[in-house]
C-alpha cells in the first residue's frame, strides 16, 4: 500500500510527523510512507527510516501534481486542516482521499480534546483502525552523521560543551501544539553554568 501524508503547516507539525510515520510504520510493515512539507522543513525527515520520499510544496504546481499522480498512490492524506491545498489531493489520482479537520466535532468523536500528539493518529485510525497507537511515537529529527559533526564543531568553536546543549521551543499557536507540561518534569537540566 502506498500513501502520501500531506502536512502544510509550519516547523512544529513537521517534527511532529516524524512520530506519526513511525506509529504507521509499526502497523503496516509493507506500507510505503511518502511525505508532501514545505521545502523548508523537508531535511527534518530526510533521515527518517521508513520515508521512501519527500515532496515539497514549493515545488512548483505543475511539476508536483505531475510527480503525485506519477506514483498512483492508494491514500492521499491531508493532515492539516487548510481546504487551500484540498486541489492537490483531490487531483492526485489517489484511490481514496483523506481530509483531516480539527474542531469541535472531531473532537466530540475522539471523547476528548487531543493534544498535538494525537491528532494525526486519532486521524489516521479511520483508515488503519484501532492498530495505530494514540499518541504516536515521540518525535524525532534524524540526523545525519555529517550533521551531528558539524553541530559538534559549531558549539565547540564557541566555547560550549555539545553534550549540555538543551533546546526549549515553549512557543505555539494554540494549547493542543504546546508541549505537555508533564514532559517538562521529565527533563533533566543538570546544573547550569552561567
Amino acid at each position: 500500500m502506498r500513501i502520501l501524508l500531506a502536512k502544510r503547516r509550519a516547523l512544529g507539525d513537521t517534527v511532529f510527523l516524524s512520530g506519526t510515520i513511525s506509529a504507521l510504520a509499526q502497523v503496516e510493515a509493507s506500507l510505503e510512507i511518502h511525505v508532501l512539507v514545505p521545502r523548508a522543513f523537508a531535511s527534518l525527515l530526510e533521515g527518517h527510516p521508513h520515508i521512501r520520499s519527500i515532496f515539497q510544496y514549493d515545488t512548483g504546481r505543475f511539476r508536483l501534481l505531475r510527480d503525485v499522480r506519477a506514483l498512483r498512490f492508494d491514500h492521499f492524506v491531508q493532515l492539516h486542516s487548510s481546504p487551500s491545498q484540498h486541489w492537490l489531493a483531490r487531483l492526485s489520482g489517489a484511490r481514496q482521499v483523506h481530509f483531516s479537520v480539527q474542531n469541535n466535532e472531531t473532537e466530540k468523536a475522539y471523547g476528548k480534546h487531543p493534544s498535538a500528539l494525537e491528532w494525526d493518529g486519532f486521524f489516521l485510525r479511520r483508515i488503519f483502525g484501532e492498530r495505530l497507537s494514540v499518541p504516536v511515537p515521540e518525535p524525532k529529527i534524524y540526523l545525519s552523521e555529517q550533521e551531528r559533526e558539524e553541530g559538534v564543531r559549531i558549539w565547540r568553536s564557541l566555547g560550549v560543551d555539545p553534550g549540555r546543549v538543551v533546546f526549549l521551543g515553549l512557543g505555539a499557536s494554540r494549547p493542543t501544539k504546546r508541549w505537555p507540561t508533564q514532559h517538562f518534569a521529565r527533563l533533566e537540566i543538570g546544573r547550569a553554568h552561567v
